[in-house]
């Protein structure tokens, strides 16, 4: 709960006027996010879109014009009054609300083990109201069986609340979905390439984007060099690790025919073929992975995206999620030959967006 404690302690000092209902519903979102909104899909768009009406942009203070305050659990609130429509459109805004509102993990039993975190912050003098006062409120909430919170009428005066609680993993991405968002209304077919370090994000942020639009993805890890084909002379070329021939013929020379294709997925364990994907033409098509802008495929790509990650930070997330055995085919065999890919062929330095 240490990560908790902070997340209260930052918005104790940027809201003084902060109620206690205000601080129940922090936990509130917290545990369980913006869901509530989200039960009536229609109903929901109808209040972003008066919501927007009413608040400014020119309270933007960050880059693209987005502000986003973590509210811990993975959550972050989006503030909608620094939102540029000309560079996130309100569609968007809600696809990522919505696809956020998808997520159910919150408990009540973690709720209440979080109240009682807000009750021992209130006990030492936190807030502006005391702790008698949040123990009242909470005590007459719990009765009302816990229901969505509203903000009180200090905390509107005072701060003009408008956000929408989503995903922080969303926040890192916001540029790759605004330009995704601008090219869709330009074209029929947008293919986006995301290649990048081992352990970057990559995989999830395709499938993030995949949450806010209708789209194909292929991953290369499908497209790996099968056993026959692993010489000492094709594993040796920059590049080579990957199995481009295949990928040009079965992949972006299907998509150019915007039709109904099927490709062979390749199976690690298996150092060869393991079935079909069927991929049925959609407006967006997303090819993630390392060596998915190999020089052997060409111009193909309307967007390019690279994610990067320091060594520490791949390390660890590596171990964690491939164990220790693996981990060491990463270090010692397949980081040194992406490297090498990513720095003969400045990869990175010819993507349209540097994600860190």
């Amino acid at each position: 709960m240490d990560k908790l404690k902070d997340i209260l302690e930052f918005h104790v000092k940027k809201y003084p006027k902060m109620q206690p209902c205000d601080a129940v519903k922090l936990i509130f979102q917290n545990e369980f996010g913006g869901r509530h909104l989200a039960e009536d899909g229609a109903g929901s768009l109808a209040a972003l879109r008066e919501e927007l009406a009413r608040v400014s942009s020119d309270r933007c203070q960050q880059e693209n014009g987005l502000i986003a305050e973590e509210i811990g659990n993975g959550r972050v609130r989006l503030n909608l009054s620094a939102v540029d429509p000309a560079v996130l459109p309100m569609a968007c805004i809600h696809a990522i609300f919505m696809a956020s509102s998808q997520k159910r993990d919150g408990r009540m039993a973690s709720f209440f083990e979080k109240l009682a975190v807000l009750e021992t912050a209130a006990a030492r003098g936190w807030f502006g109201f005391t702790a008698a006062d949040l123990q009242s409120y909470i005590k007459a909430y719990k009765a009302k069986g816990c229901p969505p919170v509203h903000h009180s009428a200090e905390f509107q005066e005072a701060y003009a609340p408008a956000y929408r609680v989503i995903d922080g993993r969303y926040i890192r991405i916001l540029p790759v979905i605004a330009k995704i968002s601008r090219l869709l209304c330009l074209k029929e077919q947008v293919i986006v390439g995301i290649d990048g370090n081992a352990a970057s994000g990559k995989s999830t942020a395709a499938n993030l984007l995949a949450q806010v639009f209708d789209a194909n993805i292929i991953s290369m890890d499908d497209f790996f060099l099968p056993g026959a084909l692993r010489t000492k002379p094709r594993l040796d070329e920059i590049g080579g690790n990957v199995h481009y021939e295949r990928f040009k013929e079965e992949v972006i020379d299907a998509l150019k025919k915007r039709t109904t294709f099927k490709y062979r997925v390749f199976d690690c364990s298996k150092l060869d073929y393991a079935g079909e994907k069927t991929i049925d033409p959609k407006p967006l098509n997303i090819i993630e992975g390392a060596y998915s802008m190999h020089p052997y495929f060409g111009d193909v790509y309307d967007l390019k995206v690279f994610f990067s990650i320091s060594e520490m930070d791949q390390s660890h997330r590596i171990l964690m999620r491939n164990g220790e055995n693996m981990y060491k085919k990463f270090a010692e065999l397949w980081i040194p030959m992406e490297n090498r890919y990513f720095n003969h062929y400045n990869i990175k330095g010819n993507c349209d967006i540097s994600i860190e």
